[in-house]
């Protein structure tokens, strides 16, 4: 399982993600408790059903300015901590294989309780860090953000890394943003808060020459607005 250090990172580097590619100060920042449920599909058909045990959340660790812990998963085969913000979705995966791990983002698809039907995943930008070192395709400024079909993510055998992604929310959300938040511009202030809304992310992953797929379905439970200045 990741350390409460490598979590504590792991959600310092995608809130600041999210928020020091916005490329203005003041943004508005919005964290979300999540309330998160994975099934997984072998490639037999075999569904294998998430026990209680899977999920966890730890105390946040000291100084890190988050609102709420991720949702930690756990399986035989990787470790995700599970974040979300008004605009994407990531964390931190640890691979437990023996052969890296691939998230097929290109085969994904995602669903709302706003549209309910599977749609391709789309998305505006993918980040991914491994050993310290960023790589993100694709752009955060409004005024040169593109939808596009995302590249599978691929974390390597017995190592943890950081990834996340926008997905294009304009299909699943009346106010194109995670659970349908909203709030008066440059205001921390939530007008809709998207608690009882839910999204589905149908992920197909590949490892040691197997291939499964997974349905994590995540609701929001709460959610909090602030003022960023990083």
């Amino acid at each position: 399982m990741l350390t409460r250090f490598c979590r504590g990172i792991a959600l310092a580097v995608f809130a600041a993600f999210v928020v020091g590619t916005s490329g203005c100060a003041g943004t508005v920042v919005v964290e979300y408790s999540l309330d998160a449920k994975m099934g997984r599909t072998t490639e037999n058909g075999v569904v294998q059903h998430t026990t209680a045990d899977q999920f966890s959340t730890q105390a946040l660790p000291r100084g890190i300015l988050v609102a709420f812990p991720a949702v930690d998963y756990k399986s035989d085969a990787f470790a995700w901590s599970i974040s979300a913000s008004s605009l994407g979705l990531g964390g931190a995966v640890e691979n437990f294989a023996s052969t890296p791990l691939c998230f097929r983002l290109d085969q994904a698809t995602i669903a709302s309780n706003f549209q309910t039907h599977e749609i391709p995943l789309r998305v505006a930008t993918v980040f991914h860090m491994i050993y310290g070192t960023p790589n993100r395709i694709g752009s955060n400024n409004p005024s040169q953000r593109k939808i596009f079909v995302p590249q599978p993510i691929c974390f390597l055998s017995k190592t943890h890394a950081n990834f996340s992604f926008w997905p294009d929310l304009s299909e699943l959300f009346p106010s194109e943003k995670m659970f349908n938040v909203r709030w008066p511009e440059g205001e921390p202030n939530l007008t809709e808060r998207g608690i009882g809304n839910w999204i589905k992310l149908t992920l197909p992953i590949e490892y040691e020459g197997k291939r499964e797929r997974l349905e994590l379905t995540l609701t929001a439970r709460d959610s909090k607005a602030r003022l960023s200045y990083y």
